[in-house]
This record gives structure tokens, sequence and C-alpha cells, in this order.
């Protein structure tokens, strides 16, 4: 998107338009196939990212352009991102933008139509210019989000979904940024689900609070709870299950695990394979109050809050 794709035509009033250039044996999705079905109409290059024209407008209400999505991600945290998109591009900036749904959380028109479970978006963001292969470097600013598909996302930011488009790509199966050179690729593409964010933060915001000690209280509801999350603490045994929620192997060294009220934590170390829940002991001194309410947060090697346990 560039300032090229920002002009004064009004929103397209009509009905969405089904995709006629499909290939034959291909399902054509039609505007009542959303009708009653509780999603709205997501749009993945949204209308106000097209006003120049009217027939570029009109384009992107043709429904090969459109997933079901959850009303409270739509008009939530995603309708918020996209606006911070057009902002960039009304500093001088112009961005790519791949947006798309995974998973499956069942269907519409009578098993046709997919309802992700997970809608991402990856944008590169860089100075209007020429020859945009070439001005994308090691520093480009990169801005990845994975979100579900469902109620869950009401009232939370966008950056509380940031992520890496290594991550991204693992659990797609897609490569993003093959068009550029493999340093440049590599750097932006960050390291996978369970490291750091790619490229440097555009607003200035990380994925979670910074660990600063485990008596400061984190504000939990930035904690993603992914890649791995707590399930349990048992104070009594001083032992904490941990899920990776993830679909990549994950390494806990480097971890910590804080009680809350002690001020107190507890180097991990080991692996979840995906999907595994495993209990974790603690350490030979306790750390827990059982007496008292004592929540736990779980931070990665980077420093991030990943998951917190209210107790």
């Amino acid at each position: 998107m560039s300032s090229l794709d920002l002009g004064p035509v009004e929103r397209y009033s009509g009905p969405f338009i089904t995709d006629i250039s499909l290939p034959a044996g291909w399902y054509r999705v039609n505007h009542r196939d959303y009708s009653g079905s509780g999603y709205d109409r997501g749009h993945m290059t949204p209308s106000a990212d097209r006003t120049a024209t009217v027939a570029d407008n009109e384009a992107t209400f043709i429904l090969s352009n459109i997933l079901p999505q959850a009303p409270e991600n739509n008009q939530g945290l995603w309708s918020d991102l996209e606006e911070v998109s057009r902002d960039l591009v009304r500093e001088g900036n112009e961005l790519y933008i791949i947006a798309g749904g995974h998973g499956s959380d069942g269907t519409l028109a009578d098993g046709a139509l997919t309802i992700p479970q997970a809608v991402w978006k990856v944008i590169l963001a860089l100075p209007s210019g020429t020859d945009d292969l070439a001005r994308i470097d090691t520093q480009t600013e990169v801005i990845a989000i994975w979100t579900p598909n469902d109620a869950s996302t009401a009232g939370r930011s966008w950056q509380d979904y940031r992520t890496s488009v290594a991550c991204i790509e693992q659990r797609t199966g897609l490569d993003l940024l093959n068009a550029v050179s493999d340093p440049v690729e590599l750097a932006l593409q960050g390291a996978g689900c369970d490291g750091a964010i790619a490229g440097s933060s555009t607003d200035g915001s990380d994925l979670a609070p910074s660990f600063t000690g485990c008596a400061d209280v984190p504000n939990a509801d930035r904690a993603p709870h992914a890649p791995v999350e707590i399930l349990l603490i048992d104070k009594a045994e001083e032992t904490v299950t941990l899920e990776n929620v993830g679909t990549a192997p994950i390494n806990l060294d480097g971890w910590i695990m804080c009680s809350i009220r002690g001020g107190q934590q507890h180097p991990l170390d080991g692996n979840l394979a995906p999907g595994e829940a495993k209990t974790f002991p603690g350490p030979a001194n306790n750390i827990w109050s059982n007496n008292e309410s004592d929540p736990g947060a779980l931070y990665d090697p980077q420093g991030r809050l990943i998951s917190y346990w209210p107790d």
C-alpha cells in the first residue's frame, strides 16, 4: 500500500461480490453464505486501503478477499492495526502487507467455506521510493501478528498478539519473504515460535512487559499465554505444570518461573514437545506461599511475560 492507493472515494455500499474468475470446480462464495452466521465478512485488503478509484475500492469486496472473521476481532484490534497501517503511509512510508487465516473452527456454506481458527498479518514498512526490493534491508520495520479468530480478542490490543515472521511461516508452511536476499530474509524473519519478535518495533512496544524481577507485578492482561501456558501451580508440592500450545518444540533453558508474593524465582530447563504438558519440580527451597494468594508469572529468556497464573 502506498499514498497512491489512498484518495477521496467513499466505501462501496453494495453486496459483496462473487469471484467469477475462480477456476471451474471451485466453490464461488456468495454474499448470502455469511448471512446469520455470526461472522463478519472480514477484508484481508481493507476497503479503506483502496480509495483512489471506485474500481479499486469495489475490488476489495470480491469475496476471494474475504474470510469469516469474528466481529470482536475484525472490528477491534484488526481494525486498529489497519488504521496504524494507513497512518504509516500518510507519514511517508509504503507497506507490503500479507494476511490470511489458518486452521478450522467449522464451516459455512454447507461445508464449502472454512472458518479460520486464527488470522495473521505481516507488514513491512519502508520509506516511499523506487526499487523497493533493493530498499528492504535488515533494518526494515516489521509488524507480525497472529490472533485467535474468536471473541477472546475483545478489548485487546493488536500489540498483545505480536509474533515473528518465522513463527507465522512455521505454523502455516508459507515462505513469505523469499524475494529478498537470504541475509535480509533471515534478519526480518526473526526466531521461531519460541523466540524473539522479528525486526524493530514500529511503535516501540514489545510483545509483553519485560522482566524486571519477580517482586514486580506484571500487567497480566498482556500475557499471550503462548507458546507456553501455565496450566497449574501446586503450591503445596512446589510444582508447576506447563503446556506447549505451539507447533514447535521449545527448550526452556533460561526461562524463569516467578512467585509474585514472595518475589522469588525458579529457573527452568528441559524441553516441551508441541502439545506436550509437563509438570516441573520446584527448587530445593520453597518459593510459594501456601496460606495466601501467590500468583505466578512465566518469562522467556528475552525477559518477556509469557503466561500468568492468577491464583
